[in-house]
């Protein structure tokens, strides 16, 4: 039997491999002797004798691939080439590729002998949208007890912004820090990472409400977090870039679905969409044109970098 993961959402592949790996465990090998991992450092001589081994004091036998990318090229040969005939009744090879296939031809090209005439069976883990990302995000924290209010929820989401990896690890932290009491929205302001990305978007808040002092706040908050001017730099380049596209998108069509258009996560879109309503077009032009005109100072030696930035604020 051969079993191929693989997806744009990484976080849930991952976990259906453990969860996999846990199920073979207590169904047919209690004592972990069955388990065989083929990895970057394994011997290509040496794949075609784990996958035809036969199970010790136990009826089946597991051989895993955590990551077909990081296989060097003569393993994933010789992987290829083992597994092309099929594996023994008596084996589960279980394949996971940590991205999705269609934007990785390389590889597709690679695991077909996995997935044709061998009976295997493929899993997809695509990015989730809408309500089953926040189904998905209410039993993840559920499992990592973590209880928070909804107003908490949507701060603690986007500060993670919509990233599993890191809304399983923050929300473990904030778990952590609240112990049995209900997680508020302060609580998440002063537990959860994600300042930079925060302060980048209130700086454009204050702007658009003309609140210099406010901006000059923001940018002062960065620098005593110890982020450096270029680093301020470049999030707010990106960040007037997802503006642009998504000012762009509503112009075309005030009703744009604009993270499925941007092709961003569910929260990024919702947040740069809310934002860019704010703006007009020629305004966000001429703040992305007075930061490639700071970046270029910046890297010729044209004034102080945190000066630089104070000046823009002021003159937006």
């Amino acid at each position: 039997m051969i079993l191929f993961l693989h997806g744009a959402d990484t976080f849930r592949s991952s976990a259906r491999l453990r969860e996999l790996m846990d199920g073979f465990v207590k169904k047919y090998d209690s004592a972990r002797m069955n388990i065989a991992v083929i990895s970057e450092k394994t011997d290509p001589w040496a794949v075609r004798g784990l996958l035809g081994s036969l199970p010790f004091l136990a009826s089946r036998r597991l051989v895993v691939v955590r990551d077909l990318l990081t296989l060097p090229a003569d393993v994933l040969a010789a992987l290829a080439e083992a597994s092309s005939g099929g594996v023994p009744e008596t084996s589960v090879l279980l394949v996971r590729v940590a991205a999705d296939l269609e934007e990785k031809k390389k590889y597709k090209e690679a695991a077909e002998p996995f997935c044709s005439s061998v009976g295997a069976t493929i899993e997809v883990c695509a990015e989730l949208q809408g309500k089953a990302f926040d189904d998905f995000v209410a039993r993840l924290l559920k499992k990592n007890n973590c209880r928070i209010t909804r107003d908490a929820l949507r701060e603690f989401v986007w500060r993670c912004q919509g990233d599993l990896w890191r809304i399983d690890q923050e929300s473990k932290k904030l778990a952590s820090f609240c112990g049995e009491k209900e997680a508020i929205l302060e609580d998440v302001r002063v537990a959860v990472g994600g300042v930079e990305e925060e302060d980048m978007f209130a700086l454009l808040d204050a702007l658009a409400a003309g609140n210099w002092a406010g901006a000059l706040f923001c940018l002062e908050r960065q620098k005593r977090a110890g982020v450096t001017p270029y680093s301020m730099l470049s999030m707010m380049v990106w960040q007037m870039r997802l503006l642009v596209s998504a000012r762009l998108l509503l112009d075309e069509d005030p009703r744009a679905a604009v993270t499925t258009r941007m092709k961003v996560k569910p929260f990024v879109g919702e947040k740069a969409a809310s934002m860019a309503r704010r703006w007009s077009l020629p305004d966000l032009r001429a703040i992305y044109q007075g930061l490639l005109q700071v970046d270029i100072k910046m890297k010729t030696g044209g004034g102080d970098p945190e000066a630089l930035l104070a000046l823009l604020v002021v003159k937006v």
